[in-house]
């Protein structure tokens, strides 16, 4: 507290004094106050009188802009300002025997610097400093050193809640060829400043701090993307791709497009997912809950499409070959029914299409016995493998009583075809809808 304190008052007499009117003073003034001070002076030495004393440099990052954020190369390139602020005992003046000058210009060849350096630089680690940039020295001593430039540092991302995800990078700025005992890095604000930043049209800067391990300064930033473009050029395509795929199910089967529709949509789903897994960092951990949303997709839609030919192998099997007794009642929806005889049905059947005049049952009458077990009352009748004349047959030969045996013997494998495609539809959506809110939910409540 004591460091943070006296060097918030250094930056406070600095201002300070950059801040007051200056007399007028003539440049040859200026001329012999560096030829004064610049004749002895050893830039080889910490500019302190007592060599064994500590001395404390106040730093500060201003940061000006993101430049570029590679997510899969995990490195942040950013515009900014790292500011260093220290007192130079032996660069000090009486401005009254200069002309009143309180402050110059000096080139930071001619004075001693700290030697500072990125430590998680991407690419070589070398010192932070330019010969064409000057140095502001007041007649008190206080020197302020910025050095504005391009830096490029690692930063590790995770993208488990990618698009919405939050990314905390930390830039490590650390004083070289100095221990602890003679040099001293201080931060000399809580945050990293934003005097000239520029927002970045794909991460928002949400917070920012500056702490010190004793050696390192560290800059923290905490971006939050801006998911827009990913959800209208990538997410929303896929979810609509996603439940397009479940529709092949209402395609006709004589179409014959069913098969090509299938592997279309899988084919533009293996786009999205080479899409999406280059833009993202190759590491096992953490892993992305999008990169699992699509691969759920895919997996889902590949179910369908191996449910499309098992389905059809249903429509155009041998007409002769009987459906078993589990497709039976499943096309004819009675799998609840079909372990007993259903008396009741029967009785119900006898009296509602007997009328005791002999007469044949309407179109109406012979749907209102499928519909009594069977889910066939809502296809064509005389397309799907029975007629009309069955079902006169079977009524005037009295074989309406027992559901089983006159469901079993109507039923044929394109019925059980029809039954699956809307058994199947029903089945994936619902599968897609809860996939679908699963992904959101963990999305939205993690991030």
């Amino acid at each position: 507290m004591t460091k943070l304190a006296t060097g918030r008052s250094l930056l406070v007499i600095i201002l300070l004094t950059l801040a007051m009117p200056s007399n007028c003073h003539d440049i040859s003034d200026s001329v012999r106050l560096l030829d004064d001070k610049l004749s002895d002076y050893n830039k080889m030495l910490r500019p302190i009188r007592n060599q064994s004393d500590t001395l404390t440099v106040l730093i500060g990052l201003d940061l000006v802009s993101i430049q570029e954020f590679e997510e899969k190369d995990e490195r942040i390139s950013y515009t900014g300002i790292l500011i260093m602020l220290w007192k130079d005992e032996l660069f000090t003046w009486d401005p009254d025997k200069y002309g009143g000058v309180k402050n110059i210009e000096v080139d930071s060849t001619r004075l001693w610097i700290p030697h500072i350096t990125n430590t998680n630089a991407v690419g070589s680690v070398d010192q932070i400093s330019n010969d064409w940039q000057m140095v502001n020295v007041t007649y008190q001593g206080f020197v302020t050193y910025g050095v504005g430039n391009v830096f490029t540092s690692s930063c590790h991302v995770d993208v488990t809640y990618y698009p919405w995800d939050r990314q905390s990078c930390e830039f490590n700025f650390l004083l070289v060829n100095y221990d602890l005992s003679k040099l001293a890095p201080w931060p000399f604000s809580k945050t990293v400043m934003t005097n000239f930043y520029e927002e970045n049209r794909a991460w928002q800067l949400l917070n920012s701090s500056i702490t010190t391990d004793g050696t390192i300064t560290i800059f923290r930033i905490e971006l939050g993307r801006r998911p827009q473009f990913v959800i209208v050029n990538i997410i929303l395509p896929m979810i609509l791709l996603s439940f397009l795929g479940v529709f092949n199910f209402l395609i006709p089967i004589e179409s014959g497009e069913r098969i090509s529709f299938c592997l279309t949509v899988l084919l533009s789903i293996a786009v999205f997912l080479t899409l999406v897994s280059e833009t993202l960092p190759r590491v096992s951990e953490p892993m992305s809950y999008f990169s699992f949303y699509l691969v759920s997709v895919l997996i889902i839609n590949v179910c369908a499409t191996l449910a499309t030919i098992i389905n059809l192998r249903f429509y155009f099997a041998d007409e002769e070959d009987k459906p078993g007794r589990f497709w039976t009642c499943f096309a004819g929806g009675i799998l609840c029914r079909c372990n007993t005889k259903n008396t009741k049905a029967k009785a119900k059947t006898e009296q509602t299409y007997t009328d005791g005049q002999g007469k044949s049952p309407s179109v109406n009458d012979t749907n209102r016995v499928l519909r009594n077990g069977s889910i066939l009352c809502h296809n064509n009748i005389g397309s799907h493998g029975f007629t009309m004349d069955d079902i006169h047959t079977d009524f005037e030969n009295n074989s309406l009583g027992d559901d089983v045996n006159n469901i079993k013997k109507l039923v044929t494998w394109k019925n059980v075809s029809t039954a699956s495609d809307r058994f199947l539809f029903v089945l994936f959506l619902l599968c897609l809808i809860a996939d679908t809110v699963i992904f959101f939910t963990t999305i939205s409540s993690g991030s």
